[in-house]
């Protein structure tokens, strides 16, 4: 694991948290933030996690800009353009209208580049999709080369495509907000026999002593631990549904 990649203000934030986290759970399940500091390296895992979501939402923004950008093409390609003068007009098209740090519009503007160091353009966006390494977009790449080698209709082709990833995008959004109930709810569960031994503590502090402090107590509250943190990987399993 690359730890320069996890160094920056928005995941020493994230870091901390975790920390704070490991520590409240060392007081609550043991009654020690010894045992609390024990468990901070599982912050690693946390890291990964919180990168991972970063990077599927920074996907899905890319896809949704991907679409915007080819439907641009589209509309060059059948007012007679070429696909090179098609792909330019686009990309200034889709720069102006995302002034903002677009990701999308600044690889397209790589292509740009690209193709004016005489690179072929089916090349230079094959080679985006390897790098970003998206199926749909690497998918379009490839579909893309072939065409331009064979002479394929590319209006048709680019056509085809953008329907197909605003139907994908479109169907992710639906499945999305309609587990967005259940993933509140497993979310809850998960944290209510937190929120219970947290009550416990702050209501009656002696109520739990028998747990702490001993080898039976230590197993049943380690058991209780590890409960919670596989139905919460479960949970979150059972309710991410890739499209």
């Amino acid at each position: 694991m690359n730890i320069r990649h996890y160094i920056g203000p928005e995941y020493l934030a994230v870091l901390a948290i975790g920390i704070l986290g490991c520590l409240i759970l060392g007081w609550l399940f043991y009654d020690s933030l010894g045992i609390g500091l024990l468990m901070t390296p599982c912050n690693i895992w946390v890291l990964r996690i919180y990168e991972k979501k970063k990077q599927e939402y920074r996907m899905r923004i890319l896809l949704d800009e991907f679409k915007e950008l080819l439907q641009i093409l589209t509309a060059n390609l059948k007012a007679g353009y070429s696909l090179e003068h098609a792909w330019i007009t686009a990309e200034k098209d889709f720069r102006e209208l995302h002034t903002g740090d677009s990701r999308m519009g600044m690889e397209a503007q790589k292509i740009v580049q690209k193709v004016a160091l005489n690179i072929p353009i089916e090349q230079a966006v094959y080679e985006f999709g390897e790098e970003i390494g998206q199926e749909d977009i690497l998918s379009f790449a490839e579909v893309l080369r072939t065409a331009k080698r064979s002479g394929g209709n590319l209006v048709h082709i680019i056509e085809n495509t953008t329907t197909i990833i605003a139907e994908k995008i479109e169907i992710g959004q639906e499945i999305r907000i309609m587990l967005s109930g259940k993933r509140l709810e497993q979310r809850i569960m998960c944290g209510m026999p937190i929120f219970m031994l947290l009550y416990l503590r702050m209501g009656n502090p002696g109520y739990l002593d028998v747990l702490y402090h001993n080898v039976t107590g230590g197993m049943i509250m380690s058991g209780c631990m590890l409960g919670t943190v596989m139905a919460s990987y479960w949970g979150s399993r059972i309710i991410r549904i890739e499209v």
